[in-house]
């Protein structure tokens, strides 16, 4: 009777344990001498800093160029929204109307993000105060960021584990985007391969200001298409959401609302097709919410159906650019009526 030899098993053990831990220290090689390369790079301007590769392209862009921006002035206040605003606030003429008025100097930018609900709103406020600790947060607001029919698009921004890690959540993927410029341009290259993605994050590269507000200059008003809202009820999440960012307010964050309008003509099909419904259904309990937090808000539909022309309209949701300046303008006078602007003391 053949007898098997009890040591082969054991050398053959050895032998994939010694191909494993070559195979690892292989890996950890092409890890760091990329993550110095990519750095090396970025040290002598030969290629920018990869983009961070989180669940948003814009999310991505934004976060990217404030981080530049930060680093060489503080922002002393933040816009946040969904892409209506995006589109209605000027961070410059904001700012330059500001000055004008007071005298204080401010440096504002535009963090709206397409798809934004006030659900997740809540979650990149707390994020974005966290990460740049401004003097005044801005939460822009319409009737479409308390709607589950439009909320599903931005639910995921919650999940993302770059936001997850921000907010104090351990997880190595977020880990590695924050800090790895090698996962960050291994992310990159993945996200390349799809032209659909790379069409619409070129269309945002041209869009986008350094200031963070997204230029438009479209002029269509049709509403055969436009998105209206059937039924319309306060999604619970999103009543969450806001009630973050409610809760920010305090002595060293001034936070204050403002009403994003939509087309005067539209407001008649905005909610369930009745322009009384958008004032029952969405601003007074709004109002009311906001009221109970001694927060500030400021309303704006009225003073777009008298001052903004139909040529300053991208469409029936959004503002153009000659929207956007006249509605800016205005904006920051009611801002400084409502707040103290001094951005060394928010009080």
């Amino acid at each position: 009777m053949k007898t098997e030899n009890p040591f082969t098993s054991l050398r053959v053990l050895r032998l994939s344990d010694g191909i494993f831990s070559r195979a690892l220290a292989l890996f950890l090689l092409v890890i760091l001498s990329g993550e110095g390369l990519i750095r090396t790079g970025m040290w002598f301007k030969l290629w920018p800093e990869p983009e961070l590769g989180s669940i948003n392209a814009e999310l991505d862009i934004k976060i990217q160029r404030l981080d530049s921006l930060v680093n060489e002035e503080k922002v002393d206040c933040l816009f946040l929204g969904s892409s209506q605003m995006d589109a209605a606030v000027d961070p410059d003429i904001f700012s330059q109307e500001v000055f004008r008025l007071t005298g204080q100097k401010v440096n504002c930018y535009n963090f709206g993000l397409g798809t934004l609900t006030a659900g997740p709103a809540g979650t990149m406020a707390r994020l974005l105060v966290n990460r740049y600790r401004p003097g005044l947060l801005v939460l822009g607001i319409s009737a479409r960021d308390f709607s589950r029919d439009f909320g599903e698009l931005a639910r995921s921004y919650k999940d993302d584990p770059w936001v997850k890690y921000s907010l104090g959540e351990t997880n190595i993927p977020g880990w590695l985007f924050e800090n790895s410029m090698f996962f960050r341009f291994a992310n990159q290259l993945r996200s390349r391969m799809n032209p659909d993605y790379m069409e619409f994050h070129a269309g945002l590269l041209r869009s986008i200001q350094p200031n963070g507000y997204l230029y438009r200059s479209g002029n269509d008003l049709s509403m055969d298409s436009a998105p209206c809202i059937p039924k319309f009820e306060l999604y619970k999440d999103d009543l969450t959401g806001l009630n973050e960012v409610l809760t920010l307010n305090g002595e060293n964050l001034r936070v204050l609302v403002l009403e994003i309008p939509v087309y005067p003509g539209f407001l008649e099909r905005y909610v369930e097709n009745d322009r009384d419904k958008y004032a029952s259904l969405f601003r007074e309990p709004i109002m009311e919410r906001i009221s109970e937090a001694e927060v500030p808000l400021i309303l704006s539909q009225e003073m777009a159906a008298k001052s903004i022309p139909d040529s300053g309209w991208n469409d029936v949701l959004h503002l153009n650019f000659r929207g956007t300046e006249i509605f800016t303008t205005w904006f920051a006078r009611e801002t400084v009526g409502k707040i103290p602007i001094n951005p060394d003391n928010p009080d």
